[in-house]
């Protein structure tokens, strides 16, 4: 890895990323280098948290993957579709999760629970059932089939120990990191799905935003001060939080009249990077040169 001083407080620098116009690629960046990693929204469908002392897993939300726990550990049994599915917080809260606590919290030992995933519309075979084997500190093993047993694969995989999950496509049958190493990446860009709790009855809805590494990266939004007013004092008084949708996908909103999406530029998110460095950033807009949409341009600088 090179290591490379960060900017000169101070200095503003303007960024544009192109996510695609239908929004089917996933960029990490890092604030203190302007490092970019790109990759593809569909080449995962379910994740593992590789903390060793952790067992949660998530779903590719962005890319239609949604999950139902049977609460039944026949595996062997042929399952019908669910009625309905469980879906990510995406405040990326390990209690939020759509699959949930599939081990006994005191031995560690799997429940053996059967879940059906729906790996989205545009995939063949649609759905699968699945099920945590059991989990080390070093390694995980799932077993999966489609619903009428066909297929049945058994995977067991070691944990990363340079990135928070490892990703698992259940097409291809295998693993990978998926996103660069915990400390190279302050934010990614991608397509998820925002989960409207406080709506009768609760809508999942697909949305294109930004959402923060759980390790160490921390964030917070404020209208009260311009952003060409925040300085390293003013900036103390404001709380930063974990959650990793505290950017999220409001910081543009589709104009009706003007028949696309415009920029919320009054906002001004702070966050403190991987290095521990306090950083202000806001949006100015979300289209290419072209006029083609999915391209975050963003200016920011280091407090």
């Amino acid at each position: 890895m090179l290591w490379k001083l960060p900017p000169s407080a101070g200095t503003e620098k303007v960024e544009r990323v192109s996510m695609g116009e239908n929004y089917e690629k996933v960029i990490f960046y890092k604030l203190s280098t302007g490092h970019k990693e790109i990759k593809n929204l569909n080449d995962w469908h379910i994740a593992f948290n590789n903390y060793s002392s952790e067992m949660y897993v998530k779903v590719n939300g962005g890319a239609d993957v949604q999950i139902f726990n049977t609460f039944d550990t026949s595996f062997n049994k042929k399952y019908n579709v669910p009625p309905f599915w469980d879906w990510d917080n995406p405040n990326g809260k390990k209690d939020s999760t759509a699959v949930g606590c599939w081990f006994d919290t005191i031995s560690r030992k799997s429940f053996m629970n059967v879940y059906i995933i729906d790996l989205g519309k545009s995939v063949m075979p649609r759905y699968k059932k699945i099920q945590f084997m059991g989990a080390s500190p070093n390694t995980y093993s799932i077993r999966y089939a489609n619903l009428d047993n066909f297929n049945e694969v058994q995977i067991d995989f070691k944990r990363s120990l340079s990135t928070n999950f490892t990703y698992c496509n259940l097409l291809k049958n295998d693993t990978s990191n998926f996103e660069p190493d915990f400390h190279e990446w302050d934010f990614l860009f991608t397509r998820y799905r925002h989960v409207y709790y406080d709506l009768e009855p609760i809508t999942p809805y697909y949305v294109t935003g930004v959402l923060t590494n759980p390790t160490n990266t921390l964030a917070a939004k404020t209208r009260k001060i311009k952003f060409e007013d925040i300085n390293i004092s003013n900036v103390q008084q404001i709380m930063l939080s974990a959650n990793e949708d505290v950017i999220g996908f409001d910081w543009k909103f589709y104009d009706l009249n003007a028949a696309k999406y415009l920029v919320d530029d009054k906002t001004t998110y702070i966050i403190k990077d991987q290095e521990g460095y306090l950083y202000k950033l806001k949006f100015i807009d979300f289209y290419d040169e072209n006029g083609v949409k999915g391209a975050p341009q963003f200016v920011y600088s280091r407090l």
